[in-house]
């Protein structure tokens, strides 16, 4: 139509004739289906059109207007189709993202449009649009009725004709210094497109079309037109093409400043493609291309304005030039330009930029001292460096100067900020926060670069210091230098590492990692929790940094789960959602870099699309609170990050929500008010999500606290009606989101006992309430790993990701994701890209390697301990035990470490997600993380690990086992008729031969009955007393302790003399031939073979104690004794035959260390824990005198308090004779001996099982 063109009356003409044609159109149709596409590709035509078309139908027609996140159109007309209108107008359609989406929708349902919607549709399109229609909606688009429009030349020529003033705008904001840190005009500030009604879109359409019409703009104009659409542009190519127009326009204008600008936002865009390359994706060629392409317009825009004698120009923009010298490592080129930029920024009283040039500098010297450092190191003739003295010194030179220059730098910086007025000017305010933020990032660059040199010039305690401040100033602010965070976070990693705090240096390592991966510069993080993934800000905005749900949720498709949990929470259906799932399942990450940026930075109205309209109940926009600190800061933490996210909204809380001095419960008040004003004034749906929700929950798992914390104003109370609060009606705007281990769900239902729950009917565990969170399928692991890996620049060849998945995959047949990132990290780290690398690895030999490092995390004098408790966490029988904390350092055996390193290794051991950190009871247990570390940790550290650690649990294993075991006879499968027969047979013999010699035990037992004759006036005392109490007996005791304390020397010696002559007497040689004919008639290990010997031999000494203890008290001076003598050769011979068992010879030390010990001292005497401790000094042939002796000495004063203990259960058998039957002291009498026999028999099997594991030691004295 361009014959069109040839006048503005003939295109209003044809408009008009468009416009009656349009009319008809509806008019004619107004109850019947008819599709309508008007051509038009200017807003403002289009509405100025749309109110003439309005004015013809009075104001009936249904306007429908689609913007940026719409996806469907057939609901929404639906929903206009209800008021029955004379014609629905659809606009917006070239502004909607999803538009190719919604172009398929509309094909499919073109019969439904038809159909169902008896009333002209009328669709608003561009020629963009409509080409896409003809290729996506071809059906749809023959279905319609085309009308076109176009704008007359006085309206092109008005609507470009802002353009001169905006481009002159632009150019005065970099006169006026409105750039932003690195010298980037903010577009936000010299564009106000709201109000100028321009997009790129329609300039060019408009350009296009003043070239079709021949129409001549003068150079400025086109130049400007030309500038303008670089500037606009989203593509750097089309943007270059652009400026490149525009410079050489005003190059034929001989505008020097114009140029210059030109020239500048052309080396911008390049540094803009290659600023943050995780973003870009470009290879580090092309990256050096770009800074290159950049430096070359920088120099000529530096040339043209010095030739332009424009030196308050250059100030403007000489450091942005500076940022490309140093990411180039131009440090000569730097140094000169830094200096030069320094004279023009003195001389214009730049403080801030001044501050940018002295910072250059000091990287200048810190390039320079590293370089020297490297040329000092010479080689002597034996290959060993030695420091060229002049170069070193020079080092130490370049490193002060950097001092300097920083410690300049950081000086002005603050100067800087405090000459920027307090105005209360939106233009203002908006400087200082622009400023905040810069000041905030070079004060943190500043400080780093400070800290460096004071590291290399002794100043270690400084550089520290300054390194924590560094990381401050840039930690909520690390969207606008990611690199600058990980390079301090590294620092402060090796700096603490240094000074031994092994602790804090892993947290920052840690850290370090969730930054990288926050920003995507590493495709795995190893046991670091996932972060939302950050977008990089290159302006000084004052909002708050996007978040975007994390690449790696996106990747293994958990992205559908967040979809499904955002659902849950606007629907309305359930007020509180417990998510829940094995510990490393990704519980805390899905929660942190997928659930919360999903709803903090998308309106409801988006995530819910356009069913929105159908819930008017639904809040706009919702408020997404994460608690995951500790418990008892649980309501200072919520309140704390509500007022943040309500001063990113420009929302001034109604009261105090993180004064350190409001109690607990003012606290709760204050932000339930706070909630409820967040529904009613600011239509916001706050959710609130726990973390680690056991946490809060183990406060309540005390059974006894229950009432008290019923009646308790403490946190507990507290916390549990502010919950209680939250899930009531009134609280319409609030839900509730929880993440806990799977563990811990049976201990949810406590909080409804409390009545926390009442809201929800105390039924918290009802299914619909209920979100389970699995381990990866093998096809999510795979999928998450490949892309990954190409997402940032590592991808792994297809047969090594089918490999290693199938590596991964456990029993279940699922991935644990924490197993998959530890994995992942050791790929990246060794740079594994390939099946032949990974085989020469294998996936045990990485993880080995990861085991290693996370040793080596626990510093050099900790890396023995690190190893000790890694090993105490497993078990031979392939069994994951749970330990304390006392159980490990009980365990442990080197002893040169302290408490604090026990507490450093185990946290790092637990942040590394080596070891899980579990609760019970309030008591903190360690288990290794999974069963797929347990071989690999045993196999890989046995090597490691002390020989001594390795018995110990040798020891504590046999000890566990025979703690287990039953000590009764079994009810179900009783002695056989030959053991019970040759059992009977042998203590027949055995009371046989200790009768042989009646002699021999009357003068025995004559001379135990001395040692307890003149205690027979305490013992009348008690028969006559007439009451009988704790007191008492406890009296009693005592006396008895200080008599035995008075006669063990002569008691000791016959109990050494007893034995001897035990011995002498053939005790052992009994006890060898009985053993023999009871292997011979029965198969059994020699565990079972001893259990049965002990077994049957403490109910033959308890018998004993029955008889004893059916008595009266007179003849206990008679009974006792014997029945001692008795006992104590059982006991022996008992030690004999568990000897025997075993394939040893019995000593008399070993009788001794086994009736007069406990277990843990027979455990440390094997182990040499504390040999002194329990039985003196241990030399390599046995047991030094000493420690025999101390063992005699022990065994003397337990004969004589068994002895006088007897005695004592007389007295009591005839106190309880009045309340319970006469039988009672025969059956305390057999409980006794029984118990007593039974404890010594375990103790020699566990005696002689140690002894064969430590066959190198030789006990025998």
């Amino acid at each position: 139509m361009n014959n069109l063109y040839q006048s503005d009356e003939t295109i209003e003409e044809y408009n008009q004739k468009s416009l009656e044609k349009l009319t008809r159109a509806i008019q004619s149709n107004l109850q019947q289906s008819t599709l309508i596409l008007v051509r038009c590709n200017f807003t403002s035509l289009r509405s100025r059109l749309m109110c003439n078309l309005q004015e013809r139908f009075s104001g009936s027609l249904q306007e429908l207007v689609l913007d940026y996140s719409s996806c469907n159109l057939y609901p929404a007309i639906d929903k206009l189709a209800q008021e029955k209108p004379q014609a629905v107008i659809v606009s917006g359609l070239e502004s909607v993202k999803s538009i190719e989406q919604i172009l398929k929708t509309i094909n499919q349902a073109r019969d439904k449009f038809i159909e169902e919607f008896l009333f002209p549709v009328v669709l608003w399109v561009t020629d963009e649009v409509q080409e896409k229609m003809l290729r996506v909606a071809p059906d749809f688009n023959s279905r319609t009725t085309s009308i076109e429009f176009i704008p007359k030349t006085n309206e092109l020529l008005q609507f470009i004709q802002p353009v001169q003033r905006i481009v002159d705008n632009i150019f005065s904001k970099v006169l006026e210094g409105s750039t932003n840190r690195i010298g980037f005009t903010d577009k936000s500030v010299a564009l106000d497109l709201n109000a100028d009604s321009l997009t790129y879109t329609e300039l060019k359409l408009v350009h296009q079309e003043l070239e079709k019409r021949a129409i001549n703009l003068e150079l400025t104009h086109q130049a400007s037109l030309e500038f303008l659409l670089g500037y606009l542009a989203s593509s750097a190519q089309t943007s270059q093409q652009h400026y490149e127009r525009s410079l050489a326009i005003w190059q034929q204008s001989c505008n020097l400043d114009k140029q210059g600008l030109v020239l500048y936002d052309l080396g911008c865009l390049y540094v803009l493609e290659l600023w943050y390359p995780a973003y870009t994706k470009r290879q580090k060629d092309q990256q050096q291309s770009n800074l290159e392409n950049a430096k070359d317009y920088f120099r000529q825009c530096i040339e043209v304005l010095e030739q332009a004698d424009r030196d308050d120009l250059m100030a403007k923009i000489i450091n942005v030039f500076g940022e490309v010298l140093r990411k180039l490592e131009r440090w000569e080129e730097l140094q000169i330009l830094a200096e030069k930029a320094l004279i023009i920024h003195q001389r214009y009283d730049e403080k801030f930029r001044l501050a940018r040039a002295n910072g250059f500098l000091a990287e200048v010297f810190n390039f320079k001292a590293k370089n020297n450092i490297v040329e000092a190191q010479k080689h002597d003739e034996k290959g060993n460096i030695r420091f060229a003295k002049n170069d070193k010194k020079s080092a130490e030179d370049c490193f002060l100067a950097m001092e300097k220059y920083a410690e300049e730098a950081r000086s002005l910086l603050e100067i800087a900020l405090r000459t920027v007025p307090t105005s209360s000017t939106a233009d203002d305010n908006g400087q200082r926060v622009g400023l905040d933020i810069e000041y905030s990032f070079y004060q943190s660059l500043y400080l780093f670069l400070l800290a460096e040199a004071q590291r290399n010039t002794k100043k270690d305690d400084k550089s520290l210091d300054n390194l924590a401040k560094a990381f401050q100033y840039i930690d909520d602010k690390r969207h606008y230098g990611p690199e600058l965070c990980i390079q301090i976070l590294n620092s402060l990693h090796s700096g603490y590492f240094k000074i031994g705090d092994y602790k804090t240096a892993f947290e920052y390592k840690q850290k370090r990692s969730s930054v990288e991966q926050e920003f995507g510069l590493r495709p795995f993080t190893g046991a670091s929790q996932l972060q939302p993934r950050q977008m990089v800000e290159l302006t000084g905005s004052s909002g708050k940094p996007q978040k975007a749900i994390s690449q790696e949720i996106i990747d293994s498709k958990r992205d559908i789960k967040i979809t499904d949990l955002v659902e849950r929470i606007i629907s309305g259906s359930v007020k509180i959602t417990v998510v829940y799932g094995q510990t490393g399942v990704g519980k805390s990450s899905i929660l942190r870099a997928g659930l919360v940026p999903a709803l903090q930075y998308k309106t409801l109205r988006s995530l819910v699309g356009e069913d929105f309209r159908n819930k008017p109940d639904i809040a706009r926009d919702s408020l997404p609170i994460l608690h995951s600190s500790s418990a008892t800061d649980c309501l200072r933490n919520i309140g704390r990050t509500l007022k943040e996210e309500l001063e990113h909204r420009e929302i001034k809380p109604v009261a105090d929500l993180d004064s350190p001095s409001l109690s607990q419960q003012e606290l709760s008040t204050n932000i339930l008010k706070q909630l409820i004003q967040n529904g009613e004034k600011h239509n916001l749906l706050t959710v609130l999500i726990f973390d680690q929700f056991e946490d809060l929950l183990l406060i309540y798992q005390d059974d006894q606290n229950l009432q008290t914390l019923q009646s308790s104003n403490e946190f507990p109370q507290v916390f549990g009606n502010f919950l209680k609060e939250c899930l009531e009606q009134k609280y319409h705007h609030v839900r509730v989101v929880i993440a806990i281990q799977e563990n811990y769900l049976h201990y949810l239902p406590r909080l409804g006992r409390l009545k926390y729950l009442e809201g929800i009917n105390n039924d918290i565990l009802k299914l619909e309430r209920l979100y389970h969170l699995e381990d990866f399928t093998r096809e999510e692991a795979g999928h998450l790993i490949k892309n990954l890996s190409e997402h940032n620049q590592f991808p792994l060849q297809n047969d090594l990701v089918d490999v290693l998945t199938g590596d991964l995959v456990g029993i279940s047949g699922r991935v644990r994701p924490i197993e998959l990132q530890i994995l992942g990290t050791q790929l990246q780290a060794k740079k594994i890209d390939n099946l032949e690398d990974y085989k020469n690895y294998g996936k045990e030999k990485l993880l080995n390697q990861y085991i290693d490092e996370v040793i080596s995390d626990c510093g050099p004098k900790c890396e023995q301990l690190a190893k000790e408790c890694l090993y105490l966490l497993t078990e031979s029988n392939n069994v994951r035990p749970l330990r304390t904390g006392d159980d490990l350092r009980k365990e442990i055996v080197i002893t040169e470490y302290q408490a604090e390193d026990f507490d450093s290794v185990i946290s790092i051991l637990v942040g590394s997600g080596l070891v899980l950190l579990l609760q019970e009871n309030l008591e903190r247990q360690y288990q290794l993380a999974h069963d797929y570390f347990l071989s690999i940790v045993r196999t890989h550290l046995e090597s490691k690990v002390s020989k001594e650690t390795k018995l110990t649990k040798r020891q504590l294993i046999r000890k566990r086992e025979l703690d287990n075991e039953w000590w009764l006879p079994n009810p179900i499968e009783p002695f056989s008729q030959s053991v019970e027969s040759i059992s009977s047979k042998i203590y027949e013999h055995l009371i046989e031969w200790i009768s042989q010699d009646s002699s021999y035990m009357e003068s025995q037992a004559q001379k135990l009955e001395e040692f307890i004759v003149n205690s027979k006036k305490i013992l009348e005392e008690i028969e006559s007393s007439k009451t009988w109490g704790i007191s008492q007996v406890s009296e009693t005791i005592q006396w008895f302790s200080q008599l035995a304390s008075l006669r063990l020397d002569p008691l000791a010696h016959w109990i050494n003399s007893f034995t001897d002559d035990l011995f002498s007497k053939g005790i052992s040689k009994i006890a060898e031939f009985h053993v023999e004919k009871l292997r011979n008639q029965i198969e059994k290990t020699d565990r079972g073979l001893a259990k049965e010997v002990v077994v049957y031999s403490s109910i033959i000494d308890a018998i004993g104690g029955a008889v004893t203890g059916l008595g009266s008290i007179e003849s206990v001076l008679i009974t006792a004794p014997i029945d001692t003598l008795k006992a104590l050769t059982i006991q022996v011979y008992i030690v004999c035959l568990v000897a025997h068992v075993y394939k040893k010879n019995p000593t008399k030390n070993d009788v001794f260390v086994i009736l007069f010990s406990s277990d843990e001292q027979v455990l440390e005497l094997f182990s040499g824990i504390a040999p002194g401790r329990a039985f003196g000094n241990k030399v390599k042939s046995g047991i030094a005198r000493e420690g025999l002796q101390r063992i005699i000495q022990n065994a003397a004063e337990n004969v004589l308090k068994n002895l006088l203990g007897k005695l004592i259960d007389k007295s009591v058998r005839k106190f309880l004779e009045k309340i319970v039957p006469f039988v009672f002291g025969a059956t305390l009498g057999a409980s006794v001996c029984w118990w007593e026999t039974t404890q010594i028999g375990k103790r020699a099997i566990l005696y002689y099982e140690l002894m064969g594991d430590r066959v190198d030691t030789d006990l025998a004295s």
